[in-house]
């Protein structure tokens, strides 16, 4: 799906949105993220993922920021995790997936990201969340707003922090904690490429492909958690 945005700051682009989730969550401590992004634009804060309020005092989110890091955070610093590497190739595809698991008792395994495969260890801020603290991701409540390429949602005003590039295999699993493999492998020339996921989704779980042209947002998780488009096309099937 292309996200065709020119800027993120306060434009009304390209992204997706639901204001609730439906069912009772599988778990409210446990989720992952999982998603394949090809960047178009760079040097400034677009978001890939997000779960939170529409004014975002208590939104999570996967994103890009404006020094080209990727991140995995909470609005008000309760969990930040931020890469020391950056990511600048825009002819690249990078699968990306973070995994989040608040009731476990080791600290450092209760957020994680993975990059191509590849678990990252070298953060730039690197702050776990507390045990069982109750994440958005799975997060029925219609004060919680779930979005893709973008930090809010139209009604609360002007979408920023746009995303711009592409997305591909868009997951949230409600209650799983998957890490990469659920999702790549390593082909025999060495490159890291999509497998078929065949685990749970959870009651909150969704899985978006694009597949279907005129309506991009749909869900094919089998749970009906589908997403409306914002100035997404047709055209924008890739």
């Amino acid at each position: 799906i292309r996200f065709d945005n020119v800027n993120g700051v306060n434009g009304s682009g390209a992204q997706m949105f639901r204001l609730a989730l439906t069912g009772t969550p599988t778990n409210t401590k446990k989720a992952t993220i999982s998603v394949w992004v090809k960047r178009a634009i760079l040097g400034y804060q677009q978001v890939i993922a997000y779960a939170g309020d529409p004014n975002g005092s208590t939104a999570e989110a996967l994103a890009f920021n404006a020094s080209d890091q990727l991140t995995f955070n909470q609005a008000s610093s309760d969990y930040v995790l931020t890469t020391t590497q950056v990511f600048r190739d825009v002819g690249a595809w990078y699968h990306i997936v973070a995994e989040i698991d608040t009731a476990n008792g080791t600290e450092a395994d209760r957020a994680n990201l993975y990059v191509n495969g590849t678990k990252v260890t070298s953060f730039a801020t690197e702050n776990y969340p507390t045990q069982n603290y109750v994440i958005n991701w799975t997060a029925t409540s219609s004060s919680i707003a779930h979005t893709w390429g973008t930090n809010g949602i139209p009604a609360a005003g002007p979408s920023s922090q746009l995303f711009s590039g592409y997305m591909a295999e868009m997951f949230v699993l409600d209650g799983e904690k998957s890490g990469a493999t659920a999702f790549g492998e390593t082909n025999d020339d060495g490159v890291w490429i999509p497998i078929k996921y065949a685990g749970s989704f959870g009651n909150n779980g969704y899985y978006m492909t694009g597949e279907t042209d005129d309506a991009l947002g749909d869900d094919f998780s089998g749970n009906s958690l589908d997403f409306t488009t914002v100035a997404l096309a047709t055209t924008d099937q890739m």
